[in-house]
């Protein structure tokens, strides 16, 4: 497994006259999508955003007219246009691509799933794997997220984090981290000890 850290600038926060609400609305919709949740009805995203009928409305109707989002009449669904918005990150970063090789071969040599994840607050994100077959699967793959505290490679990362940051993080662990991607990365966590805090981080 290999682990990156990548520091990124401080963000604005939504009180900041720069912050554009509208545009965190659109997206918080769109992450509302999952495996298990491929079809919602407004109320559905309503409930699961915690954003007003009318909000979500406006943003969906929105999302429709960009192609990001098609409806049967009662239900939304995200179209594949969506997949441009996370390819754009990884056409645009080498790391994928330069590390992928290497991922399969410790991968083919250990006959193990190999992954390499970067930090991204409190959660990690998968940017390349190489996985071998098995009968029993955790479902991750590039994209999934799990919170940093309770995986192999978020401990890795907030192991040279600063204290206070480790400390934060798994204090204050995403409530969704799970819930978008159904019940792979749940199991996934489990097998790497999440509720363990033992020896959770290296000493500095």
């Amino acid at each position: 497994m290999l682990a990156m850290n990548i520091q990124a600038p401080a963000p604005i926060s939504p009180q900041d006259p720069s912050f554009i609400s509208a545009l965190a609305r659109g997206l918080a919709v769109i992450r509302a999508f999952g495996q298990n949740r491929e079809r919602l009805t407004l109320a559905d995203i309503a409930k699961a955003t915690d954003l007003p009928r009318a909000t979500v409305r406006r943003s969906l109707l929105t999302l429709q007219s960009l192609g990001y989002v098609s409806n049967d009449g009662k239900h939304f669904m995200l179209t594949p246009s969506v997949l441009s918005l996370g390819y754009a990150y990884l056409s645009s970063t080498p790391l994928p691509r330069a590390i992928q090789p290497t991922l399969e071969m410790v991968s083919e040599k250990t006959n193990e799933s190999s992954s390499a994840a970067i930090l991204d607050e409190a959660e990690i994100v998968y940017v390349a794997r190489a996985a071998t077959r098995r009968i029993m699967s955790v479902g991750l793959s590039t994209g999934s997220r799990l919170p940093a505290y309770c995986s192999s490679l978020g401990r890795v990362l907030l192991a040279f984090e600063p204290r206070e940051r480790a400390r934060a993080a798994r204090a204050d662990p995403p409530a969704e981290a799970h819930a978008a991607h159904g019940d792979g990365p749940r199991k996934a966590a489990r097998h790497s000890g999440c509720g363990s805090h033992a020896g959770l981080f290296a000493r500095r």
